[in-house]
């Protein structure tokens, strides 16, 4: 009996040490040192960031902020020197003010150097700058170097990401936009009618064929009636498309 207490006391400790061992060498919760140097740049349109005099072999979060909104976020580790390198690719142009904040820290954010540079601007980029278009046509554009317009969500299709815009007259017949096969990116279209400064939703569509988009539409011409295109996409993707316009045959009259 005597034995059998001792083994039991003794395997109890020997427990209890192992607990207090394992506990000890839990890893902490990563901090910024005073000596904490964080500083980004800008090498086109991505965002180079460089930590240095971190908490070594550590895990962070990196904060990419746009005109004091989040945008995207991505996770640091520290080399056992407590420096890491992290790049926020092809970021949307357009923001007067980028910043990165580490997540797990009151360190002061870093200004973003340099200018974003995402290649000239579309000379459609605005919706003020909307270009014409007759039924039927195909024409070619492409949303590289756009910016955001956040134009009003259609129909669950979401506006945050580079696009480029048309304008096409009604005339009482079925429109098609379609972008299927003409794209190598996922697209979305969005279309509108309305004035710039006051877009009502008409349909929109980013799925009709695979990650191309395609959208057909009643476009009445008593008035007449002006649609605003929208050539985008819901992935922040940008990229080459063909626009192609047809119309049917017979009319069609408002649901």
């Amino acid at each position: 009996m005597i034995v059998s207490k001792i083994a039991w006391r003794f395997g109890a400790f020997i427990l209890a040490a192992v607990h207090t061992l394992f506990v000890g060498l839990a890893p902490a919760a990563p901090g910024c040192p005073p000596e904490a140097v964080l500083k980004a740049k800008f090498k086109r349109d991505n965002v180079l960031v460089t930590m240095r005099r971190f908490d070594p072999r550590a895990e962070y979060t990196l904060d990419l902020i746009a005109d004091g909104v989040p945008v995207e976020s991505l996770p640091a580790k520290t080399n056992k020197k407590g420096r890491a390198k992290v790049q926020f690719e092809r970021v949307r142009c357009g923001a007067d003010r980028y910043e990165v904040s580490v997540r797990e820290c009151g360190l002061e954010p870093a200004r973003v150097k340099k200018r974003c540079v995402g290649g000239e601007r579309p000379a459609n980029d605005a919706c003020a700058d909307a270009v014409p278009l007759t039924v039927p046509t195909v024409v070619s554009g492409t949303t590289i170097g756009a910016t955001v317009d956040f134009a009003p969500e259609c129909r669950g299709v979401q506006n945050d990401s580079p696009g480029v815009w048309y304008r096409v007259v009604g005339n009482n017949r079925e429109y098609t936009v379609s972008l299927c096969g003409g794209a190598s990116y996922r697209t979305a279209i969005s279309v509108y009618r309305g004035g710039c400064d006051g877009l009502v939703c008409e349909t929109a569509n980013a799925s009709f064929c695979g990650d191309q988009s395609q959208v057909t539409f009643c476009a009445l011409g008593f008035e007449p009636t002006v649609y605003w295109i929208l050539i985008h996409s819901v992935q922040g993707e940008a990229g080459d498309f063909d626009l192609r316009l047809t119309q049917s045959q017979l009319e069609c009259a408002a649901p």
